[in-house]
């Protein structure tokens, strides 16, 4: 996958400035953004538990939901 964003600043007329995603062409309808934060592996909090926690139940969901959407797909 390649990067097709670039992080910059924009003055939102509530909160001030903010950073946001600006995608560095057009994209088509339904095309992902994809960015590089710039986080190197170690950056990453692997050492609290809670990631671990809810790293568990978010990958059992998108198990179940593939699960579900096959079985609709075979009952079509």
């Amino acid at each position: 996958m390649k990067n097709n964003t670039q992080f910059e600043e924009l003055e939102h007329p509530r909160w001030g400035m903010i950073m946001c995603a600006r995608s560095t062409r057009a994209l088509k309808s339904g095309e992902e953004l994809f960015g590089y934060y710039g986080y190197k592996e170690s950056d990453f909090p692997y050492d609290f538990p809670w990631y671990f926690e809810e790293k568990l139940k978010v990958d059992k969901m998108l198990r179940l939901n593939r699960k579900n959407i096959k079985k609709i797909k075979k009952k079509k």
